[in-house]
């Protein structure tokens, strides 16, 4: 799939939500995709399933006078105030746990979400957000997890496949939940086994503390930021989530920091986490189908295989968001592991991970029944593989031609 053959809707969706401001040939040519729309059930669909309609809303704003029927644009407002309200939940939250950190001496950095429709955006309307990030470091997991419970949060521990729930490898070890809000504590930005390995004290150590909500917090540095959120979108586009909003992203953080970003500084750490191919992968897509201001220089030498990988996933995922075979594209990364021990490691907690884990992965309310979870486990991991052994014919003779 490229992007001259996606489906107008989708093409429509890409034109409108990525940009603020619209060029006189970006207005006609909306207007001409606007014209082509047989099925605006489907186009609503997409923009709800994507998390973009709050972004097309705004682009459709923009220009007067759009042939949109007017059901079209009752129901883009309707979901958008059901993103307000969620998100004014969200911010309340976050200002009273903010402030109880504040208190408490204990710093934190909001990832993602409510930080950047905060700063970034601008708009906690535009931005849809399912819960509140929060990384603090390690050692302040346990004074910050027992704090949220004080303050009347239930916390569900989640665990690693063959290690306890405090182990170091689980990037957030706690989800609390008090209402309809949900907190992910973060110690890490990426779990245990990946190919690269963040080292979350420069973050911390390259991070600025400023006001934020009534309170303080601890705000990364512009091309740390820029990093986290290509890996995290990243692991969501080769898993079954629904990120393509997060693509977005990447265009408003760079307008908004502009000159701040230090693209040879963020090369640099990217080859030293081990982590250029994935964030150069990410930030390609970003560019070509989102306007996203990526120099050049910082991708002229990105790997043609993984641009192949990266970019199908991309508008498979845009076509049908809800497809799960994505996930293998992490047999990519596993074999891209130097140390063979950690890549059998690795393979070996996926395929035979605890029984403790098993039983909080599919929510096995007889624990006796867990070992045919294991089966149907062993069964959908064969599949992944095979899948990922044609994803790779495919990549080379691509290449071929």
């Amino acid at each position: 799939m490229t992007k001259t053959n996606i489906a107008n809707e989708e093409q429509l969706l890409l034109l409108v939500a990525k940009k603020r401001v619209f060029t006189g040939d970006e207005n006609a040519e909306i207007r001409s995709r606007i014209d082509q729309i047989t099925d605006w059930d489907y186009f609503l669909k997409r923009a709800f399933e994507t998390n973009l309609a709050p972004l097309i809303k705004r682009g459709f704003a923009k220009i007067p006078n759009l042939p949109i029927p007017e059901a079209v644009l009752q129901a883009l407002k309707s979901y958008q105030q059901k993103i307000i309200v969620h998100n004014l939940q969200l911010y309340k939250a976050l200002e009273d746990v903010g402030l109880a950190l504040n208190t408490a001496g204990i710093d934190f950095i909001p990832l993602k979400g409510m930080m950047l429709a905060e700063i970034v955006y601008g708009d906690i309307g535009l931005r849809q957000t399912s819960d509140i990030d929060l990384l603090v470091r390690h050692e302040k997991v346990g004074p910050c997890k027992d704090l949220l419970i004080r303050l009347g949060w239930t916390c569900k521990a989640i665990v690693w496949k063959n290690q306890d729930e405090t182990n170091v490898k689980i990037a957030h070890p706690y989800v609390f939940r008090k209402g309809n809000v949900v907190i992910e504590l973060h110690q890490h930005i990426h779990n245990y086994g990946t190919t690269y390995t963040v080292d979350i004290e420069d973050y911390w150590n390259r991070a600025s503390s400023l006001n934020f909500l009534k309170g303080k917090a601890a705000f990364l540095y512009p091309a740390d930021l820029l990093q986290h959120l290509c890996l995290h979108t990243y692991k969501h586009l080769k898993g079954k989530e629904i990120k393509i909003s997060s693509f977005v992203d990447f265009a408003e953080v760079i307008n908004y920091y502009k000159n701040s970003i230090n693209w040879e500084q963020l090369r640099f750490n990217s080859i030293r986490y081990g982590c250029l191919s994935e964030v150069q992968g990410i930030l390609a897509i970003a560019k070509k189908y989102w306007d996203a201001e990526v120099p050049d220089t910082f991708l002229n030498d990105y790997v043609t295989d993984d641009l192949l990988l990266t970019e199908e996933l991309f508008l498979q995922k845009l076509h049908k968001p809800f497809d799960e075979n994505f996930s293998i594209h992490g047999f990519k990364q596993r074999l891209k592991v130097d140390n063979g021990r950690k890549r059998f490691k690795t393979l070996y907690e996926d395929i035979f991970p605890s029984k403790k884990f098993m039983i909080n992965r599919y929510t096995i309310k007889y624990p006796s029944a867990v070992y045919f979870y294991y089966i149907y486990r062993w069964g959908t991991i064969s599949g992944k593989i095979i899948k990922f052994i044609g994803w790779k014919l495919k990549a080379f003779f691509g290449r071929k031609k």
